[in-house]
């Protein structure tokens, strides 16, 4: 049976699902004839409060018209789907269509005590299921396809033919939504100022025991950090010859030199110039080989 409490329904409001906007959107007479009085939100969740029976928002992202038409729409209960029994199907003078699949979709009726007579006050669920006059809505499309619950407002309802209540789809992500990410550009000003941090590691590199950056036995290496991520790093010795030019281009921020000169010998102990030379600018350094 439908949830009880002292002779009532329990009626849970929720308030994190809204449309974007409710209003009369055509007008088959000379004034307003529909108004919302109470618009509820995703049915479901409304009846049971939890938050984990929104079945997806498909239901919830379309925009519907509720147009009167005179022409019945036969609308089941709702509550078949609750209590699991066979309650009057209702007339109703509404079509519903889902504007953004112009599709005819369905309507259920909640209503308390089941009569199988509709009034304004009572509360409409539109269903996001093909209408067919003669299908069961229940069994085809309960609970997943049942989406926001509202009720007419009774002192203003004389509609006319014509008239079109509009329900503007509420602004949820879906599959079709694309995400643009942007992260915010370098500083070129912070980029050259922080050419001064670069460094080698170490320094001075001892060949029988510089360990610092070596990752096994027999190795020589040593590193240039904090370096740009697309630079050249030259090494001169102190008689300005070219020993090594090593292209730079990760984001690691580190390279690394195996103490290798371009002709793949190994070099001398001495004093080295590096030049570092990237599009922020320019650093020059000095380190020493002690062997």
């Amino acid at each position: 049976m439908a949830p009880v409490v002292d002779g009532l329904r329990i009626l849970v409001q929720n308030s994190e699902r809204e449309p974007k906007s409710i209003s009369q959107t055509s007008l088959g007479g000379s004034s307003q004839t529909l108004d919302v009085k109470n618009f509820d939100g995703p049915v479901i969740i409304y009846w049971t409060g939890n938050e984990n029976y929104s079945f997806g928002d498909a239901q919830y992202r379309s925009t519907y018209e509720l147009r009167y038409t005179t022409d019945s729409t036969l609308a089941p209960s709702m509550w078949e789907g609750f209590d699991g029994v066979s309650y009057p199907i209702t007339p109703v003078p509404f079509e519903v269509w889902n504007t953004t699949t112009n599709q005819r979709v369905s309507l259920a009726l909640d209503e308390w005590p089941i009569d199988g007579s509709w009034e304004p006050g009572d509360g409409l669920i539109i269903v996001d299921y093909p209408y067919d006059s003669t299908g069961n809505l229940t069994a085809s499309a309960f609970p997943y396809y049942y989406g926001w619950r509202f009720s007419l407002d009774s002192s203003i309802y004389t509609p006319n033919t014509g008239d079109v209540l509009t329900i503007e789809g509420a602004s949820l992500n879906g599959p079709d939504d694309k995400f643009v990410f942007k992260v915010d550009g370098i500083n070129t000003n912070q980029a050259k100022y922080d050419l001064k941090n670069i460094r080698v590691v170490p320094n001075p590199y001892f060949v029988q025991y510089s360990s610092m950056v070596e990752t096994s036995e027999g190795q020589s290496v040593l590193e240039f950090q904090k370096i740009p991520e697309k630079c050249t790093i030259r090494i001169y010795n102190l008689a300005g010859d070219l020993v090594k030019t090593i292209k730079h281009n990760d984001e690691t921020g580190t390279a690394r030199w195996d103490l290798l000169s371009k002709n793949q010998q190994q070099v001398a102990s001495g004093i080295y110039l590096f030049h570092v030379d990237s599009e922020y600018g320019e650093h020059l350094g000095r380190f020493a080989i002690i062997k």
